[in-house]
């Protein structure tokens, strides 16, 4: 169906699913959009512990879901409890490789529902609006109320759009929705990858968004997690905070995670702003750490608690 369909799949199976964890009672998730601050963050005295513990969050939030999913190449969540990222990623690339695989009798251009899958078990309502070009090098995929069932019932809403060259690929999940267990979820992800001279993937950058503890949108570029649980983790991206601006976070010692919380027990962040300022954080405990921030002539270094 899709130029593209087998990168496309594999995007699909691979992207992680940035989830903002809703209301557990099944009143549906509210639509994230950042409005915030994109300029280089100027780090002083006044923001530098703000920016310290946010960028902690958006790290520590990272790693949760590289733990939980090991097999996801690219992996964010937000809310690392409970989440149900495995199900919904099976669910959408099975959906996605059964509309693309088809023998050529499926329409384009035409919204399908229960009559084209009438034979498939795990169909149980709703309908997928797909592109109306089966060469098309960009679309939309929408799902309408659709459900499917693998491992239980998956409702999704919303749409995924693509865009492709022969050298580049895009994906973007905008407001879109995911209800599993009665739990809704919010994905707001885009991803920009590069293709060879054959339409493999070479490399990709990422762009999510995530409602943070204190409820402020915040937005997370570039980012990459390695490392494992025994050794420490690393992260780098570039953070977004709502009111200060971007900064470029490093991992300058590996993270450990053995609070009960979600706090880091061991290791330390660093963090460039604008200006030549910039600031750091080192995790003392797992209820204390030491923040610094550096003007340019020096850090100068406070203490703090979860």
């Amino acid at each position: 169906m899709f130029k593209y369909s087998p990168i496309i799949s594999a995007l699909i199976i691979s992207t992680p699913l940035f989830l903002s964890g809703c209301s557990s009672d099944g009143g549906g998730s509210s639509s994230l959009n950042y409005t915030g601050s994109t300029t280089a963050a100027v780090i002083d005295a006044d923001n530098a512990e703000t920016i310290s513990t946010t960028a902690t969050e958006a790290a520590t939030q990272a790693i949760s879901e590289s733990i939980a999913d090991e097999s996801n190449p690219f992996p964010l969540a937000v809310d690392s409890s409970n989440l149900p990222s495995n199900e919904i990623n099976t669910t959408v690339a099975a959906i996605i490789n059964k509309l693309q695989n088809q023998p050529g009798n499926l329409v384009t251009a035409v919204t399908v529902g229960a009559d084209y899958f009438t034979q498939d078990p795990y169909y149980c309502g709703g309908s997928i609006t797909v592109p109306d070009n089966e060469n098309a090098t960009s679309g939309k995929i929408t799902f309408n109320n659709f459900c499917y069932s693998i491992d239980g019932p998956v409702t999704l809403n919303g749409s995924i759009t693509f865009s492709s060259t022969a050298t580049t690929l895009t994906i973007t999940y905008k407001n879109f929705t995911a209800t599993f267990e009665g739990e809704s979820f919010t994905i707001n992800t885009s991803m920009s990858c590069n293709l060879d001279a054959y339409g493999y993937i070479t490399t990709c950058t990422i762009s999510s968004l995530y409602k943070g503890t204190d409820g402020l949108t915040y937005r997370i570029d570039d980012f990459s997690v390695t490392g494992d649980p025994t050794f420490g983790f690393d992260v780098d991206a570039t953070f977004y905070n709502p009111t200060y601006g971007s900064v470029v976070i490093t991992t300058t010692s590996p993270i450990m995670l053995e609070c009960t919380g979600t706090q880091p027990s061991s290791g330390a962040i660093s963090f460039a702003g604008s200006g030549g300022t910039s600031g750091s954080i080192s995790f003392d405990s797992c209820t204390s750490y030491t923040y610094c921030y550096d003007l340019g002539s020096g850090p100068t270094c406070n203490s703090g608690t979860w």
